[in-house]
C-alpha cells in the first residue's frame, strides 16, 4: 500500500487522503520516524478540513487491472474512492 500512496502523492502533492493513508501504512510497518514526518504533513494539509479520517484501505478496482482504489473512511461512515496506478 505504501507504493500506491506514494504514487498518488507524486501526482497530487499534499493530498490529505493519501498523506493519511501513507502515515498509517508506515506506522503499520514500524517506520515510526518516517510516519511521524508524514503525519505532520497530513496535519498541515488537513488543518481546515471539516471531517476526521479514521481508516484507509486499498482494494482492486478490477481484478485484472493495474488500477487501485484507495478508500478512506471518515466520521466512521463514508468511504471516498481515489483511483491511482500501482507500481508494485
Amino acid at each position: 500500500m505504501e507504493a500506491v500512496y506514494r504514487e498518488d502523492l507524486r501526482q497530487y502533492p499534499q493530498n490529505g487522503w493519501s498523506l493519511f493513508g501513507l502515515a498509517e501504512s508506515l506506522k503499520a510497518q514500524g517506520k515510526t520516524a518516517e510516519a511521524a514526518k508524514v503525519q505532520q504533513q497530513f496535519e498541515a494539509a488537513w488543518q481546515y478540513a471539516d471531517v476526521q479520517l479514521t481508516s484507509s484501505i486499498e482494494v482492486d478496482l478490477i481484478a485484472s487491472s493495474e488500477e487501485k482504489v484507495i478508500c478512506v473512511t471518515y466520521d466512521d461512515e463514508i468511504c471516498f474512492g481515489l483511483a491511482s496506478r500501482s507500481q508494485d
